[in-house]
């Protein structure tokens, strides 16, 4: 009979935890500490690519790069954008009669009638000052609460800077957090043109905070194979500060992109990096210690006793 050590894949552990790993890490791989601080805040960096959103499934190992990945994101963006603006032919007669402006009136009748929608006591003759009293006389009444009409006859920046704004600036991870909350709509007219030409633009910057630890990642000496749509985002916001030679090894892993990690799927991505990082440690540590022992359940003890191995982040299994 032989033995093997098993590192466990699906413990959850806390920074301290992740400390403990590097030492045993260190310890078993014959590493200097500041090298194996180094190292595995680079790995960490790289791994943040994978568990950060948007990622196939749960993320993982390869999970966040892939192009199915960027369109689950451009997916997401869509819905977000389809949520918050809706076109102006859409709005009631109570809605247009509500705003009080001549100009909504009538961008919102040219706009049925590029729809090929009837509109009834509403012929092309109809679209003067009297007929937009007479309007306001037959539907009057109000618009509904939380519609707004301010985007009637604006371009792309009024869709542009509502987005942002209501998802909470440019920089910001998973926005819909924000997007979920507003309770407006926003009429626009021609929608079909304005929105998809919106969507075309800011599809592009999906993968904008992954870039960010691409760019930690590279000026650790890490060189992650990563898609063109993560490349083309880097601007500057990732990075890495190296203070592995001194007395106490430290490397500080920074990204500007950072306002909702703390919310979430954020926060639960985030600990997986932790955790898989921690784990790939582990493995690495086992895949020595069995390499070294040769099978023999004898020298596999001997060994894990000499590194003093924590416990419950290994198992011991035997093979025939």
């Amino acid at each position: 009979m032989s033995a093997v050590l098993i590192a466990i894949k699906d413990l959850k552990v806390d920074t301290e935890g992740f400390k403990r790993a590097m030492k045993e890490f260190a310890h078993a791989m014959g590493k200097l500490g500041s090298s194996v601080v180094k190292g595995q805040a680079g790995a960490l960096a790289a791994d943040l690519l994978n568990f950060t959103l948007p990622v196939e499934g749960n993320g993982g190992p390869g999970k966040g790069v892939t192009t199915a990945a960027r369109d689950i994101g451009i997916g997401k963006l869509e819905r977000d954008v389809q949520s918050i603006f809706e076109p102006l032919h859409k709005a009631s007669y109570e809605d247009i009669a509500g705003q009080d402006s001549y100009s909504v009136f009538v961008a919102w009748a040219e706009d049925r009638w590029r729809h090929h929608k009837r509109t009834t006591g509403v012929s092309r003759r109809d679209i003067n000052t009297e007929g937009w009293a007479q309007f306001k006389t037959t539907y009057g009444g109000g618009s509904k609460k939380g519609n707004d009409f301010s985007g009637v006859n604006k371009g792309e920046t009024f869709i542009r800077t509502t987005h942002i704004g209501i998802r909470g600036g440019s920089d910001v991870m998973n926005y819909s957090w924000n997007v979920e909350k507003n309770k407006k709509t926003f009429f626009i007219d021609n929608a079909e043109a304005k929105i998809p030409a919106y969507l075309k633009e800011a599809s592009k910057r999906v993968g904008r905070l992954k870039s960010g630890w691409l760019e930690a990642a590279i000026s650790l000496g890490r060189r992650p194979r990563v898609a063109k749509w993560i490349v083309q985002n880097q601007h500057g916001s990732g990075y890495a500060v190296d203070q592995s030679t001194g007395n106490m090894p430290t490397v500080i892993v920074a990204n500007r992109i950072h306002f909702l990690m703390g919310r979430g799927a954020g926060t639960t991505l985030w600990k997986s990096a932790f955790h898989y990082r921690a784990y790939a440690m582990r493995a690495s540590v086992a895949a020595r210690v069995n390499k070294i022992a040769g099978g023999s359940p004898q020298r596999l003890e001997e060994i894990i006793r000499k590194l003093e191995l924590e416990a419950q982040s290994y198992k011991v299994e035997e093979m025939p």
